[in-house]
């Protein structure tokens, strides 16, 4: 009885092969990439009101809903001076748009009602090219307030599938409300 021995490894020079694989992994991250984008528009469309998501702008264009927003000073306990854009800019949009592992994740706006929490999420996400979605006491109560538990366990597994959305919750501080 012959026995053939083959190689171990590819020969070092097989084109073939070698396209072949490459093939498969440029369609296999096509893929996956598409399956992200549909997960994040499914999820988009079941939580928001607003679908489908305005076209990304340009850089120039998606920058003038920022540059447009009146100023203000903040006021706190820091001895400089400090306003709100420039603050948003250098903490936030900035390192987002040089995908820093370090930009912040959230941030909280707090003020009476009237003072552009809403429009300053909206340029925000408008400036970073990202949907945008407005969560709501409504969104968890979908369900019945009896079921708003579990449909905020829902929602927020829904929300860790989104990806370059702004996420704003709005108006949940009736949740926090003390009930007695």
């Amino acid at each position: 009885m012959r026995t053939i021995s083959l190689p171990s490894a590819q020969p070092p020079n097989s084109p073939p092969t070698a396209w072949s694989t490459a093939q498969v992994t440029i369609f296999l991250a096509s893929y996956r990439d598409l399956v992200k984008k549909l997960l994040n528009n499914s999820v988009l469309s079941t939580l928001s009101s607003v679908y489908p998501m305005p076209p990304i702008l340009p850089q120039h264009e998606r920058s003038f809903k920022f540059d447009s927003l009146l100023d203000s000073d903040l006021v706190g306990g820091s001895t400089t001076a400090t306003s709100l854009k420039p603050l948003l800019k250098s903490k936030l949009i900035e390192p987002h748009l040089a995908n820093s592992p370090n930009a912040p994740y959230s941030i909280i706006l707090h003020g009476p009602p009237g003072t552009a929490k809403t429009t300053v999420v909206e340029a925000v996400a408008n400036y970073l090219g990202y949907n945008l979605l407005t969560i709501t006491t409504s969104t968890f109560l979908t369900n019945g307030i009896e079921n708003s538990i579990s449909r905020i366990v829902e929602v927020f597994d829904q929300l860790e599938d989104l990806q370059n959305t702004v996420v704003l919750f709005d108006e949940i501080e009736e949740f926090c409300l003390d009930r007695r």
